[in-house]
């Protein structure tokens, strides 16, 4: 019986709670069971797509990261020796080498406490009798079905609406001038519920085009279920997702997404950790790219649960354990600082200590520390959080599918979620820890961090041209205007960089002076623009020039038609 942790607490009330003449008593009734080993598994790391999709595996591949022990499912045996004491098994975690099984019977622990490769049991989530959801009042919704939102518009206040802000705060607007929405990326989004995502009109252009890979409940273990409970996910996604031309344009619009429940939002256990830990298991064995976790965990309602400020270190949480083996699979995990900054405890919450996260810490849209956003370092000296987001009058979708604002780094984080992935896009066979410091290293504050904004407000554009400049790339500002490819068949790009407010034109024309296409854009100071010119392949092969105009310089550049 040393194993078993918290085991009397089946018998004996934690707490009791008096309503209405009614007292409540809070029994134990998951339990986190610890394995000791993988012995005995028919899975091995020569044979991974038995249990990781192709599209993880070419992320570890193209990281040179290779499968590991902790890879491995759990051993099957094992999960079949505790279920059959009568334990219900509730999910099960490969990185933490165990699984979460329901069962308030003595007896049945006292079984699985026997079995020779049951390292220890842990209490880690308790019901009340009140502690029940009545989900007849829920509203049903028909789903909409309206036109792909798609928009012409500059990339400015005019697209954007009232969400520019959030997004030009961290030039973020520049990458998707480039081209850069998103667009083969994938974003696994771990919360507490979707509420009407498959309804509500600004996320249409993700069903539309097959954007919404699919979604898991890791908390009741009804997927569909997702889009009834917490309006929470839904607003984190809107951020990111939504595409509502003149309203609100997400960080990420052309990304794909898994929708990842993880969160019990009725109350606060140390299973939610283990649950985040199985999502972002699930998110890595799917493929994905970058998660957001607008989550955090510091404080429980069973009190003997709380982390201390010493516990921040990187290396204690559960949670911080997944994250951090999250970004080692190769993945991008950008995650919330807390909205504690005012409270007693001022800290940043798990997983925001874990070591290779991003941790987002929000501002004002005036870029001034937003009070409530939780402070660092982390209790081992680390810089946190790690940048600095809009997360105070930030704008979202509401319940009602209309737009709103509110508070949080719980939206400073998928803001800046969705710039990651759009940056990643952009050099997508970089590492993630190169794209991450490249981040850090754009930051308004990396040369003289603080524990309020840590490095800083992200910018975009600097680390894109910096990342640019690093690779001897074309797009390298000092190096446009520049068309590519050259030679080209059916397509052919132009970019240049505007110095100056005003019109800029792009010409094809051939040796004998005859204009072949033209474009012509007005753009902001300071903008790059892709001149994208298609269905070329009707001309004939030879050698064609292409002529840019705009405030006063012209510059005619030799293409080649193959």
């Amino acid at each position: 019986m040393h194993r078993l942790f918290f085991f009397f607490l089946i018998l004996i009330p934690s707490e009791t709670f008096a309503q209405d003449s009614i007292v409540t008593t809070r029994v134990y009734h998951k339990f986190w069971i610890q394995f000791s080993d993988k012995n005995n598994n028919p899975f091995s790391v020569e044979r991974p797509y038995e249990f990781l999709s192709q599209k993880s595996i070419d992320r570890r591949s193209r990281q040179n990261i290779s499968i590991q022990e902790s890879d491995l499912p759990v051993t099957p045996s094992y999960v079949s020796s505790v279920k059959n004491t009568g334990a219900k098994i509730l999910i099960k975690s490969k990185w933490m080498n165990g699984v979460c099984v329901e069962t308030t019977d003595s007896a049945i622990l006292e079984q699985i406490d026997s079995l020779p490769f049951v390292s220890f049991i842990e209490a880690v989530a308790a019901y009340s009798r009140y502690d029940t959801i009545d989900s007849s009042g829920i509203e049903s919704y028909p789903m909409i079905s309206s036109p792909v939102l798609t928009s012409n518009l500059a990339f400015d206040e005019e697209l954007y609406g009232n969400g520019f802000n959030q997004i030009n705060m961290m030039n973020g607007e520049y990458l998707h001038e480039l081209g850069f929405r998103g667009d083969g990326m994938t974003v696994a989004v771990l919360d507490a519920g979707f509420f009407r995502v498959n309804t509500i009109s600004a996320f249409d252009s993700l069903w539309l085009n097959d954007r919404i890979l699919g979604y898991k409940d890791f908390v009741g273990g009804q997927d569909d279920s997702v889009f009834i409970e917490s309006t929470h996910g839904m607003q984190v996604l809107s951020t990111m997702a939504a595409n509502l031309p003149g309203e609100l344009v997400g960080t990420a619009p052309a990304a794909h997404y898994w929708l990842i429940r993880t969160e019990d939002a009725r109350s606060e256990f140390r299973i939610e950790e283990y649950n985040w830990a199985a999502g972002a298991e699930f998110a890595d064995s799917a493929g994905v790219d970058v998660i957001n976790s607008s989550l955090g965990y510091s404080t429980f309602n069973d009190t003997a649960m709380n982390y201390s400020y010493a516990t921040l270190d990187g290396k204690t949480a559960v949670v911080t354990h997944a994250a951090d083996k999250a970004v080692e699979t190769g993945m991008i995990v950008v995650t919330s600082a807390g909205n504690n900054g005012n409270a007693p405890w001022k800290y940043i919450s798990t997983p925001a200590d874990a070591n290779n996260v991003i941790a987002v810490g929000a501002v004002d849209p005036q870029e001034n520390y937003a009070s409530f956003s939780s402070q660092g370092p982390s209790s081992d000296g680390r810089v946190k959080p790690d940048v600095a987001a809009q997360g105070k009058d930030a704008v979202f979708v509401s319940r009602s599918g209309s737009l709103t604002t509110g508070n949080g780094t719980s939206f400073a984080s998928p803001i800046t979620a969705g710039l990651v992935t759009c940056f990643w896009q952009a050099f997508y066979d970089k590492p993630n820890m190169e794209i991450i410091q490249q981040i850090l290293q754009s930051a308004s504050r990396y040369t003289n961090p603080d524990e309020l904004y840590g490095n800083g407000i992200p910018d975009f554009r600097l680390a894109f041209l910096k990342m640019q400049e690093k690779e001897g790339s074309p797009y390298f500002q000092e190096m446009l205007p520049v068309a590519y490819p050259n030679p080209f068949d059916e397509q052919l790009h132009v970019m240049l960089f505007a110095d100056d407010e005003g019109k800029y034109s792009v010409e094809i024309f051939d040796a004998l002076g005859r204009i072949i296409s033209r474009q012509e854009q007005y753009l902001g100071d300071l903008r790059f623009h892709d001149f994208e010119f298609k269905n070329l392949d009707v001309l004939q092969q030879g050698v064609y020039f292409v002529r840019t105009s705009g405030k006063g310089r012209t510059d005619v550049m030799r293409v080649v038609k193959f």
